[in-house]
């Protein structure tokens, strides 16, 4: 039995479902055509994630791939996936974006074949960014993209236990949300300040002839007389106020009307309604970390509260914040990949938050494990790269001076 998920539309897909069993197809348009997939959020679920933005000056034309955060674009096939391959390059550019990575090519199979609240190659929708608020992007080198030839109904034909052994990225979905795309303003805003992101269209029969014969700048503008032929969803990457029309990625190749795999479309002058519907989001490094060494988001920001109110003031301190930032992943990758160290972390935050609460109320906060925290940092340096390893012995090394001297380390008495 088909169970249709929270923000689905029912009727359409079920409708969509039964013409591709009658007659064979898929998300597509015919045999020559790439892969829809998209079916859009349902009211509700769009309003309840709705972010109102604060609107500033912007340019009158924008292209993300000035900026460098723009990977290449891939091909989905006759595997309506479309919905897999805006998240992924929604993820990509925003790597590039917010931490300044190398470029990285995600894997889409791992959103078709393991996330299993999205329909894989009969769609999904935008809500799959979320999938990554508690699980990282894998590399398609370790888990490649295998449907090209799936339609609907085959949801996918790759395991997801094919992907066991590629190791998840770090970085974590967070503050997920939906933008008002009546307003171009809204729109604009989302792409420049947080990045490329999820949109999604729904197509009508002369987008076909647009894509395959429109010429390099023409603007994408539904007809009259044309007949829906599915919802899709691209990756936004910029506009042109002079030619009123947004700058999308596709997933269907390097062709298009610009021959680059990308295509302008209008913000309005429709004759149909496309439904047009974006999410962005932002990513955060930290988040898992975070949860596998807290308890609860008490303790969370007590520990901030010491870093932004008196780590970070000391010179000391601030040398030691910075190094840890600048190698943040490797500096997590050790805790992640090594249990035992994290357990031993998660040990020791619990038996020292009443002293970091102490320094935070003015007074000398009492360390009272001190050798559990220089021997930790030396098993530490064992499993780091050769920066991390620098940084833990330089923690040690003062800690076992401050200790053997009766001095404070960084508000802290070392018993």
């Amino acid at each position: 039995m088909l169970r249709i998920k929270a923000g689905f539309k029912a009727k359409w897909w079920i409708g969509i479902l039964i013409v591709s069993l009658l007659l064979g197809l898929s998300y597509t348009i015919s045999a020559q055509e790439r892969g829809l997939g998209d079916i859009p959020l349902d009211e509700w679920t769009y309003q309840r994630y709705l972010k109102i933005l604060a609107i500033k000056a912007l340019p009158e034309s924008y292209d993300a791939r000035d900026d460098g955060i723009v990977t290449p674009p891939k091909d989905q096939g006759a595997c309506g996936s479309c919905w897999s391959f805006a998240s992924v390059g929604a993820f990509e550019s925003h790597l590039l974006k917010e931490f300044a990575v190398e470029p990285k090519d995600l894997s889409e199979q791992q959103q078709v074949s393991c996330n299993l609240s999205m329909g894989g190659c009969c769609g999904g929708n935008m809500t799959a960014l979320r999938w990554w608020e508690t699980c990282g992007a894998i590399e398609e080198a370790c888990f490649p993209y295998g449907e090209s030839s799936t339609s609907c109904p085959t949801k996918r034909t790759v395991p997801c236990e094919d992907s066991s052994e590629c190791q998840q990225l770090l970085y974590r979905v967070t503050n997920y949300h939906t933008i008002n795309t009546a307003l171009s303003t809204q729109v604009k805003t989302s792409l420049y300040n947080d990045g490329p992101s999820y949109f999604r269209f729904d197509v009508y029969s002369d987008f076909s002839n647009f894509w395959h014969s429109g010429s390099p700048g023409e603007v994408y503008v539904n007809g009259p007389d044309t007949t829906e032929r599915g919802g899709h969803a691209i990756l936004i990457i910029g506009w042109d106020d002079d030619k009123e029309a947004y700058l999308f990625k596709n997933s269907w190749g390097t062709g298009g009307p610009n021959g680059d795999g990308t295509f302008w479309m209008a913000y309005s002058g429709h004759a149909h309604n496309l439904n047009f519907q974006m999410a962005n989001f932002d990513l955060s490094l930290w988040s898992e970390a975070y949860r596998l060494l807290f308890k609860n988001l008490s303790e969370l920001e007590l520990f901030r509260r010491y870093r932004d109110e008196l780590l970070v003031k000391s010179d000391q301190g601030k040398q030691y914040t910075d190094s840890l930032y600048k190698y943040s992943e490797e500096a997590l990758s050790v805790l992640l990949n090594n249990p035992h160290l994290m357990r031993k972390a998660q040990s020791l935050i619990e038996a020292n938050k009443d002293a970091v609460s102490e320094v935070l109320d003015g007074n000398a906060g009492v360390i009272h494990n001190t050798d559990e925290i220089i021997s930790f940092l030396a098993a530490y340096a064992r499993k780091s790269p050769p920066a991390l390893k620098v940084l833990a012995h330089m923690v040690r090394k003062e800690m076992l001076k401050k200790q053997k001297q009766d001095e404070l380390f960084l508000g802290f008495r070392l018993e």
